[in-house]
């Protein structure tokens, strides 16, 4: 099994869950509102930075889904360029 973390601009949200789930994907963890400083700046939630991320994390049980979901995020981020979205993947060696 594969882990996917997805970190990205709150405002393209909604566009990233139609998007994923068009390509399969049914489930998902989302942990809005997170702040750091990354490729694209501050984004603190502030009144100097306004800007917030999402992570969103997605367990991947088939190699085939796995390709989907990541063309999927570089597709956004091509359309996008602006708003600062990146995804990891990483073997999980066990599920409790």
């Amino acid at each position: 099994m594969k882990m996917i973390m997805i970190a990205y601009n709150h405002s393209v949200h909604e566009e990233l869950l139609e998007r994923l789930t068009s390509v399969g994907m049914k489930y998902h963890t989302c942990i809005q509102n997170t702040t750091g400083i990354g490729g694209k700046g501050p984004h603190m939630g502030t009144n100097i930075w306004p800007a917030t991320n999402n992570v969103m994390y997605i367990a991947i049980t088939t190699e085939s889904l796995g390709k989907k979901v990541l063309a999927a995020v570089k597709d956004l981020k091509t359309r996008f360029r602006d708003e600062g979205i990146q995804a990891w993947i990483w073997k999980i060696d066990a599920e409790l």
